[in-house]
This record gives structure tokens, C-alpha cells and sequence, in this order.
């Protein structure tokens, strides 16, 4: 299991540099936000129509970093791996709804515990987790590579940085 912290570029100056509205609660992110020259160059991962639907069915608000009007462009990776989203988690998210951070996570393993279900060999997951600190809205992002069960595991690690 691979658990990586790092500096990430501000997700609302990037948003609002590229001509969109910063996200203000739970969002999903493209994959290449801080490289990305227009909002049209945005690529998501594989795991993004999957997750925004176990929210959609579990109706917990969240946001899609996107253009209007856009469709979502998705990285194609043949591979056994799941590779999930990045999820954006806003200060004010954090200080309104704390739970919803564990609701999100505990989400996705259930899910991957059920896809990864029957199938012989490894099963390993990707996600990322960046997390905006008041009141400078500074991002780190959380970068997990590992087996499915150290999902769940990745709530302590996202309440410490949002403790940060």
C-alpha cells in the first residue's frame, strides 16, 4: 500500500484561471487540472462515471469540474487496476459536513469490495484526495495506490490534513 502526500495548485485559482466557478463542496476533478491550458483538455479517470453515480444513488451533492455545456473526457487504461477519481474536498465541505468525507470513501470501498468480488489475483485501487485548508485555500493531495480494504483506511489520513 502506497499512501503519498503532496503540494497541489489551488483548485479554485486554477478553476476560476481556466473561466470556470470554484467548486464549493465535494467536487471531482480532472486528472490533468494543474497542466490543463483550457477546461476542453480535461481528462477524468476511468472510475468517475461509476463513482458519480454511487453518490447520485446515495445522494450526496457533488460537483464535476467541467465546462457547461461539456462532456467529461475519460482516460482509457486497459488494466486490472480500478483507478477512481480525484476527489476535491472544499474547507467549508469539511467544516459543514465531516461525515461526508467517511460517507464518500466508505462509499467507494463497498463498491470495489463488490467489483473486485470472485476475481483471482490482486485487486488494486488508485484514488486521490485533495483537500483545500481555510482560510488560504492551499491544496495537498492524497495519493493512494494499494489493495482495496486501504480505502477505508484513508479516512484518518484525510481528517488529519483537513486537521492540518
Amino acid at each position: 500500500m502506497s499512501v503519498v502526500v503532496r503540494d497541489y495548485p489551488s483548485v479554485s485559482d486554477r478553476a476560476i484561471a481556466l473561466g470556470l466557478s470554484a467548486p464549493t463542496g465535494l467536487a471531482i476533478l480532472p486528472e490533468n487540472l494543474p497542466d490543463a491550458r483550457t477546461a476542453a483538455e480535461f481528462r477524468f479517470a476511468n472510475g468517475t462515471a461509476t463513482v458519480r453515480t454511487l453518490f447520485r444513488n446515495d445522494r450526496i451533492n457533488h460537483e464535476l469540474l467541467i465546462a457547461t455545456g461539456e462532456r467529461p473526457q475519460h482516460l482509457v487504461l486497459k488494466s486490472a487496476d480500478w483507478y477512481g477519481p480525484t476527489l476535491f474536498i472544499t474547507a467549508a465541505l469539511a467544516t459543514e459536513s465531516p461525515g461526508l468525507v467517511s460517507i464518500a470513501l466508505s462509499l467507494i470501498a463497498n463498491y470495489l469490495t463488490d467489483f473486485f468480488r470472485g476475481r483471482g489475483g490482486r485487486s488494486t485501487a488508485k484514488l486521490q484526495v485533495v483537500v483545500e485548508n481555510a482560510p488560504d485555500r492551499k491544496c495537498k493531495m492524497l495519493s493512494y495506490e494499494g489493495d482495496i480494504s486501504g480505502i477505508a483506511d484513508l479516512k484518518k489520513a484525510v481528517q488529519a490534513m483537513l486537521d492540518e
